[in-house]
């Protein structure tokens, strides 16, 4: 195992280290997600490392290519209110679902529900009830993910 990566394969939650490793990895991923970010990953970008508890980087780790390696991750932030089902804004407090991205060679395996029930689970801790995100048009299967 190398030593500048902190994570078991199996573990699934929130992003707490950052070494050079983590940092290839989230890169690949970010580069899957849309190859037109072109922002390089940085221990500053990382919300857990500003001390920002309103923002929380969810990873899934899996052997990847003969390694332990972040093969999932999403982000979530919290907001002070949430749109109803006409569009109007309440004072619901709510969670705001960022990027999520499984790595290609791993997508069909559980990675993604595995994230999703920890991401499901943070809401819960921290006593919020709803969630709001959008997705492109282009994306039919993480369409598909999210109405399941």
């Amino acid at each position: 195992m190398q030593h500048d990566f902190p994570y078991q394969i199996g573990y699934v939650g929130e992003l707490d280290s950052f070494s050079p490793a983590i940092e290839a990895d989230l890169e690949r991923l970010v580069q899957q997600l849309d190859p037109q970010l072109v922002h390089p990953i940085s221990e500053a970008l990382i919300p857990h490392f500003r001390g920002d508890k309103r923002f929380r980087q969810i990873i899934a780790v899996e052997e990847l290519m003969g390694r332990p390696a972040i093969v999932g991750t999403a982000n979530i932030s919290f907001v002070s209110h949430s749109y109803d089902k006409t569009g109007a804004l309440t004072e619901t407090p709510s969670m705001a679902l960022g990027s999520f991205v499984v790595d290609e060679n791993v997508r069909g395996k559980g990675v993604a529900g595995r994230i999703w029930n920890a991401i499901l689970e943070v809401g819960r801790t921290e006593g919020v009830h709803v969630m709001q995100f959008t997705s492109k048009p282009a994306r039919s299967a993480a369409h598909g993910f999210y109405a399941k």
